[in-house]
Parts: structure tokens; C-alpha cells; sequence
């Protein structure tokens, strides 16, 4: 997969963070270079990308944050993200947008996809490029809401599947519409529905745990609206799934 540190962005949930870099007295040429300080920080750290059990702490923290939203979900297992390249080159986009627009929201939002995406995503990240379509714009789409999620992800990823907890930076948001390739006048991330976040960009996104359950049927709450969206079996991504997880 190819990495860039564009002008092009990419996502919410609740509990999100605003930070900005420089107080009102700064100028321009006093501000240093955020790709220094974030590659010396990351320098001494070794080389990781596996998935490890969650301890204790961390899962009763992810299953409490799914549940508010998907209480009837049975989580087999959570596990942990370590991968220091994504972390790595996650850190130097957040960077960027405080460079440039000086402030950023880290928001944690959901993903569902089928068990055999979780490898490659978590390894390589999600690829936007591979999305045919969607109903709020062409990138990869999230929500704060894990059963909103889970209802209106592709049906051909199948009964067993994971939730990918991931950490998303907004700068500029706005409505999007379907079918929409990238936003335009540095807008980063497209919305709708109150619920749905979609992204464009590489590295604007982390994924940081992965909730494993199986499901038997869509939930009486979105079972009516999931019949609407139609799905691409064309477009295969890893092992042969879609990558139209979403179609909202």
C-alpha cells in the first residue's frame, strides 16, 4: 500500500478530543517542523504489527463502549493493535493538521467488517481506494454506533465478524452525498445520518482494538432500513470480501 502526507483527510464518535498546537501569540516562523519531534519520539521504538490479547482492563473498557450502543452483541474476544508504522504515520498526519489548520479531533469510532478483513486492515490499514460506492461519499465509512454499524455492513462479509475500534481525525467536516469521490475546498471527512463519518485519506486513521462476535440475524431496530441498501459483490478486497463494508 502506498503512503501519502497530502493535503487529503479522512472520521466521530463520542468521548472525541479537540487539541490545538499553537497559543495566539505564535507566528508562522517559530513553529518547527512536526515530522521531527514525532519521528525522534517514535525512533527508539522497535518495529511492531501483531494483534495481542487484551488485558483485563482494556477489554472490560471496549466491551462497556460497544455495549452503550449494541447491548445484545456477544464479544468472544478483543484484541489489541500494535503496529508502530500506522502509529507512526498516523502521529505525523496529526501533526499536519495542527501544522495547518491548528487544531484536529481524535474521535473513536466503529468498523465492521468480516473476521478474514481484520489481518490485512489492521497490517496495512484501511484503503479507501477499494470502496465502489457509498450513500454519504466513496471513502471508508464509521460511527459511533457499534449496532448501527453491524446492521448496515456489507452482508457478504458474513455471520463472523469484528468490530475495529479506531482512533479518527476530523478537521473539517461536512454532509455528503452518494457516490462522492473526495470533498472538496479541504474538507477531510463527509457525514449523514448524525451517525455515519467517512473517510478519504491515507493515515488519517488508526486502528487500535478488534472486538471478535458472530451474529444469527440483523436486530429488530435497523431490520427495516437494512433492506434498502443494495450491496457490490464485484469489488472483492482481502480473501475475497468486499471492502463496501458500509453502504449507509
Amino acid at each position: 500500500m502506498d503512503y501519502h502526507l497530502g493535503a487529503c483527510s479522512s472520521t466521530f464518535s463520542k468521548g472525541c478530543t479537540s487539541t490545538s498546537r499553537f497559543s495566539s501569540g505564535d507566528s508562522a516562523s517559530s513553529r518547527t517542523r512536526p515530522e521531527i519531534s514525532v519521528v525522534k519520539n517514535l525512533s527508539m521504538e522497535p518495529l511492531v504489527e501483531r494483534l495481542v490479547e487484551a488485558n483485563s482492563k482494556e477489554t472490560k473498557r471496549i466491551r462497556k463502549m460497544i455495549f452503550k450502543t449494541f447491548p445484545t452483541v456477544q464479544i468472544r474476544k478483543v484484541d489489541r493493535v500494535e503496529n508502530s508504522f500506522l502509529k507512526a504515520m498516523y502521529l505525523l498526519k496529526k501533526d499536519e493538521y495542527l501544522s495547518r489548520y491548528e487544531t484536529v479531533e481524535e474521535k473513536e469510532l466503529f468498523h465492521v467488517t468480516g473476521v478474514d478483513n481484520v489481518k490485512s486492515i489492521t497490517n496495512n490499514n484501511f484503503d479507501w481506494r477499494r470502496v465502489s460506492r457509498g450513500l454519504f461519499g466513496k471513502g471508508t465509512s464509521f460511527s459511533g454506533d457499534a449496532e448501527y454499524a453491524n446492521c448496515h455492513a456489507n452482508h457478504n462479509i458474513g455471520s463472523c465478524r469484528a468490530i475495529i475500534i479506531t482512533k479518527v481525525l476530523v478537521s473539517k467536516q461536512i454532509g455528503g452525498r452518494k457516490n462522492l469521490k473526495i470533498p472538496q475546498n479541504n474538507y477531510d471527512t463527509t457525514t449523514g445520518n448524525g451517525k455515519v463519518y467517512v473517510k478519504f485519506c491515507d493515515n488519517e486513521t488508526l486502528p487500535t482494538y478488534v472486538a471478535y462476535y458472530k451474529i444469527g440475524g440483523f436486530t429488530a431496530k435497523y431490520k427495516n432500513t437494512h433492506a434498502v441498501f443494495d450491496y457490490n459483490v464485484d469489488d472483492d478486497y482481502y480473501n475475497g470480501f468486499d471492502y463496501d463494508d458500509y453502504y449507509y
